[in-house]
């Protein structure tokens, strides 16, 4: 919330029992008043009460429909040239609503997609300042990422 996680679950957590979300599912969005803090309702609470969502996305899963992952500054993650090609660099860059280029996701393995190829590292680089361009899935490590 506002920029915070404040929980996060994956099937590495469940020690073998059943991921429950390899299904269609449905995400309740709930505006709860009182409780531990400030405590419960009284005369000087203000009704009704708003929940106010700007967004909400679900991009886990091997899905034909990709989204734009929004960077500082009105940026998109951006494939250069909208290029399928391995190597091909990922850079920010003005967000321009549909593009392929701009479109991605995140494979059931972990993995950022985009125009039929995956986020990866280049050279498996581990330094800071490492840049990532669009390769071939290969499994590896360098193409393995977590959103926090």
């Amino acid at each position: 919330m506002d920029g915070t996680v404040h929980q996060r679950r994956t099937p590495a957590d469940l020690g073998g029992r059943t991921w429950v979300f390899d299904k269609p599912f449905f995400l309740i969005l709930n505006l709860a008043v009182g409780g531990y803090g400030p405590g419960d309702p009284d005369g000087s609470t203000g009704f009704p009460q708003q929940l106010l969502v700007d967004h909400v996305s679900v991009t886990t899963g091997d899905t034909a429909a990709g989204v734009a992952i929004r960077a500082l500054a009105g940026k998109c993650v951006d494939a250069t040239g909208a290029n399928p090609a391995n190597a091909t660099p990922v850079q920010l860059y003005a967000c321009n609503g549909t593009a392929a280029a701009q479109q991605w996701t995140v494979g059931s393995d972990g993995t950022p997609r985009a125009l039929g190829k995956h986020l990866d590292v280049t050279g498996n680089g581990t330094a800071d300042g490492s840049t990532v361009q669009l390769w071939d899935c290969t499994g590896g490590p360098h193409q393995k990422w977590t959103v926090c």
